[in-house]
């Protein structure tokens, strides 16, 4: 079975020109980070970890965020080889995006 950590690292790396906390025009409405837009997923936990500058916890909320909006979708397939899931998990998150 394929593995979610090397398939979110694997995303996460190729998403450099995202993978980091930006403003469009100063307007906390345009945020993304790590490829998370604060207008397609504005209820994510991390957006108040990134607003209250309590970084502690960010990393585990974004893998729960990829895991249960992306993997969740390819854990319960029938894909075994990770090459495949990871080309999955990048295509469904451009998809949502």
């Amino acid at each position: 079975m394929a593995n979610f950590y090397e398939a979110f690292f694997k995303v996460i790396e190729k998403a450099k020109a995202n993978s980091g906390y930006s403003k469009k025009d100063n307007n906390e409405k345009y945020v993304i980070y790590r490829n998370i837009s604060r207008i397609k997923y504005p209820d994510w936990e991390g957006w108040s970890i990134l607003d209250s500058e309590r970084l502690g916890s960010i990393n585990r909320e974004t893998m729960n965020f990829y895991k249960n909006t992306f993997w969740n979708h390819i854990e319960n397939s029938d894909i075994i080889l990770q090459e495949q899931a990871n080309q999955l998990m990048e295509d469904l998150i451009i998809q949502k995006n």
